[in-house]
C-alpha cells in the first residue's frame, strides 16, 4: 500500500479517466487522498471512462481548485468524505453519465468547505 495520496495533482486543464484508486482489498488502498488536486483548475475527473476511487485513508477525492468537473465515478469507502470541496465553480455530478456513486463510511457524502 501507498502512505500518500493515489494521485497528487497541481496543474490545470488535465483528464484523469478509467483509473483505479485505491483498493476494496483490506489495508491495500492509499494512505492519503485517493486523488488530490491542489490549486489545480479545469480538470476532468471521469466522464465517459468512469474511475473508481475507494478505500483510502483520508477523502476520495479532495479538490482544490476552480472549474473542476467530477462525473462518472464510483467513490466509495474511503476513510473521510468522499468529495472534499474547497474552491469555486466546480461540478460534482451533472447530466453526463449518470452522474457520481458516492458513499463514504467515515464522513460526509460530499463536503463543502467555504465555496
Amino acid at each position: 500500500p501507498n502512505s500518500q495520496d493515489g494521485i497528487y495533482l497541481r496543474r490545470d486543464k488535465n483528464s484523469i479517466l478509467g483509473n483505479q484508486i485505491g483498493s476494496s482489498l483490506p489495508n491495500m488502498g492509499n494512505g492519503g487522498d485517493g486523488l488530490h488536486l491542489h490549486t489545480s483548475n479545469n480538470n476532468l475527473i471521469g466522464g465517459t471512462y468512469f474511475n473508481e476511487i475507494d478505500a483510502n485513508g483520508r477523502n476520495g477525492d479532495f479538490i482544490d481548485g476552480d472549474g473542476n468537473l467530477l462525473q462518472g465515478n464510483l467513490i466509495s469507502e474511503n476513510d473521510e468524505a468522499g468529495v472534499y470541496v474547497q474552491g469555486g465553480d466546480n461540478l460534482i455530478g451533472g447530466a453526463c453519465c449518470g452522474g457520481n456513486l458516492i458513499f463514504s463510511y467515515g464522513g460526509n457524502g460530499v463536503l463543502l468547505n467555504g465555496v
